[in-house]
């Protein structure tokens, strides 16, 4: 597209409008679908493992905790009120190419390789393979959550570099608990 619209003027000319507000909500849905199918759900069919073993248990409390809280942090990443002029598919195409096609599939991958991981651990399966699960998912996870953070614009650059200094952190710390 970019080389048959050469000029910017006529790049702008060709754009199609694009409600931001439609897309996340839109993503929103694919998200939220993909916390019950590959937590929620399966946890859910292990349910019975519940009263019989204490590391099931712990693993579904788990599940449980991290679906939620996983829940809060992504939707963190838009405000309700406005930010449209802020968002990465306003700010440039290079970021928006990253926030429609990179974003989605790496965030779905990261989830639901940690819902694998808790499945994995309620069932009692190779702790090393459970671990490995349960430490890439989440740290892939953080890592993109991080990548969107950088991508959105801001109104207050200090806020958003703090926020993204202590999510590389935390994707860091994720990193060195995995390796």
């Amino acid at each position: 597209f970019c080389a048959c619209t050469p000029t910017r003027q006529r790049r702008q000319q060709h754009d199609v409008p694009v409600s931001i507000h439609y897309i996340v909500a839109r993503f929103e849905g694919v998200f939220m679908m993909m916390i019950v199918c590959s937590f929620l759900f399966p946890i859910g069919l292990a349910g019975s493992l519940f009263t019989t073993s204490a590391s099931a248990a712990w693993a579904i409390l788990s599940a449980n905790l991290y679906s939620l809280l996983l829940k809060f942090v992504v939707f963190d990443t838009h405000d309700e009120d406005g930010g449209v002029d802020v968002h990465p598919v306003r700010m440039s195409r290079i970021r928006a190419v990253m926030f429609v096609h990179v974003v989605p599939p790496l965030l779905l991958l990261g989830i639901a390789t940690t819902g694998v991981g808790f499945v994995a651990a309620a069932n009692g399966l190779d702790p090393d393979w459970t671990r490995q699960l349960l430490c890439g998912g989440p740290t892939l996870t953080c890592g993109v959550l991080t990548l969107v953070k950088i991508l959105h614009g801001t109104t207050d650059d200090r806020v958003q570099r703090c926020q993204i200094v202590a999510s590389l952190i935390s994707t860091l710390a994720q990193v060195a608990i995995w390796v």
